[in-house]
């Protein structure tokens, strides 16, 4: 089955290796963050935010596709993790 999608353009089936893996959780993760934007969009929600590690360039990468952008700063949120800090990012709705 040919699965396509615009944050992965190539195909969301089987494939072997380490990359088809990425390539899969992307676009699971895609599919499901624009399930959330649109179910946001008919709930009348004003934005959608949410906390990366400020070392998680990959994450930040991804939602900044999606039209998130960092807007805060948080220092020391993680106690267990390094480095401690997060960026809030936020997608306005309306």
């Amino acid at each position: 089955m040919r699965n396509l999608h615009p944050q992965c353009p190539e195909q969301c089936d089987t494939h072997c290796g380490n990359n088809s893996i990425n390539r899969k959780i992307n676009c699971a993760g895609s599919k499901l963050l624009e399930f959330a934007i649109e179910t946001a969009k008919k709930r009348d929600v004003d934005d959608i935010y949410l906390h990366v590690q400020t070392s998680n360039e990959e994450a930040i990468s991804f939602y900044k596709k999606f039209g998130f952008e960092i807007v805060e700063t948080i220092k020391d949120y993680y106690k267990r993790i390094e480095p401690r800090d997060c960026y809030i990012v936020q997608k306005l709705i309306k």
